[in-house]
């Protein structure tokens, strides 16, 4: 477990090159004060820095009351153990339900939003974007290419030997449509025209 922490933690230290490094993590699914602190400061120490450039709620927490995760990720902020909050996997209400909060209660805004976004995923595009260039919140998107299917791996004839496990739970509601395989044929087709002509084009003086 967080052994992707623990291997940028042993880099950071060595290089001395904390200062020039953005760095973002997570939190889990739990969005309890005590949870929150002990989680922040476990990544603190797993990845040996003082301080989190952004620090997002992983997914949203149904159980545990938002305000009482925007009250701990506040509380951090004050602390200089992070420094920007923001959101992954977050619907545009309840992102909009964690401005509301923050801004009734002057806690920390969320500024930062981590949705999936591809030419098969674009659900984004009718409420989270809209709302996100309203408020000024960051998007920094994930999965572009469609939890590996836009990269052509996936062919018709092998959708249904799919496992469904964690990393690929995601591909069956993709490769199930036909619109979707109709659409990956088209990326495939100009993919390898731009790529003959990106490979003939250097050669053609010669």
């Amino acid at each position: 477990m967080h052994s992707s922490e623990k291997i940028i933690g042993r880099w950071l230290k060595s290089s001395g090159n904390r200062p020039r490094i953005l760095l973002q993590t997570k939190v889990t699914t739990n969005f309890t004060r005590q949870h929150i602190q002990e989680a922040i400061d476990a990544s603190l120490e797993r990845l040996q820095t003082d301080w989190i450039d952004l620090y997002l709620f992983h997914s949203f927490d149904a159980k545990t009351p938002l305000e009482e995760g925007l009250e701990a990720l506040t509380r951090a902020v004050e602390q200089g153990k992070i420094r920007v909050a923001g959101c992954s996997n977050f619907s545009a209400p309840q992102l909009r339900e964690s401005l509301a909060i923050s801004s009734s209660r002057g806690l920390q805004r969320l500024e930062e939003a981590q949705p999936p976004y591809s030419l098969v995923q674009r659900q984004i595009e009718s409420e989270l974007l809209p709302l996100c260039a309203q408020e000024q919140i960051g998007v920094i998107a994930y999965s572009p290419l469609g939890a590996g299917f836009l990269s052509g791996k996936y062919e018709r004839s092998s959708i249904r030997r799919v496992p469904v496990s964690t990393s690929s739970r995601a591909i069956p509601t993709l490769t199930l449509r036909s619109r979707n395989l109709r659409l990956l044929s088209d990326c495939v087709r100009r993919a390898q025209r731009r790529a003959i002509r990106w490979f003939v084009w250097p050669w053609a003086g010669c």
